[in-house]
C-alpha cells in the first residue's frame, strides 16, 4: 500500500485530485470579461455619454480584477500550480459535492463570462449591421 500524503506546497495528491484552480482558469474568465468590455467599447465608445459609462465600467473592471489579483498574489501558497494547464484539465478536481474533471471545473467557472462575451459580441455585430443599413 502506497502512502500518498497531502503536500502543502503542491495542493494536489494523486488520490484526491486538485483542490485549487489552475491560473489558466482565471485567465479564461478575465479574458472573457475583457473581451466583452472591448466589444462594448467598439460598439458604444464613440458617443460621449456612452463613452462616459464605458469609462466607469472600465474603472470598475480594473478595480475588481486588480484588487483580486493583488490579493491572490499576496497569498503565500499561490505558487501552487506550476503544471501545464492541459494537464490540469485532464485531472480530477475536488469540490464540496465530489470530484469532477478539470474540464468540468473550467466550464463551471467560465460558462457565464464566456456566454456573456459571445452574446455581447453577437448583439454588437447586429447593432453594427443595423447602423450600416444592412439589416432592416
Amino acid at each position: 500500500m502506497t502512502d500518498i500524503r497531502w503536500n502543502e506546497t503542491s495542493h494536489h495528491d494523486e488520490r484526491q485530485g486538485n483542490r485549487i484552480l489552475h491560473g489558466g482558469v482565471y485567465k479564461v474568465v478575465i479574458g472573457a470579461w475583457l473581451w466583452l468590455l472591448l466589444v462594448f467599447w467598439g460598439a458604444f465608445g464613440f458617443e460621449r455619454e456612452s463613452a462616459y459609462m464605458m469609462a466607469v465600467a472600465t474603472g470598475l473592471f480594473v478595480a475588481y480584477f486588480g484588487i483580486s489579483a493583488l490579493l491572490m498574489g499576496m497569498q503565500p501558497d499561490y505558487e501552487q500550480v506550476r503544471a501545464r494547464f492541459s494537464r490540469f484539465l485532464q485531472q480530477r478536481f475536488e469540490t464540496q459535492s465530489g470530484p469532477i474533471s478539470g474540464w468540468g471545473s473550467l466550464v463551471q467557472v467560465a460558462i457565464i463570462p464566456v456566454s456573456l462575451a459571445l452574446a455581447g459580441t453577437a448583439l454588437c455585430l447586429i447593432l453594427a449591421m443595423v447602423r450600416a443599413g444592412t439589416l432592416g
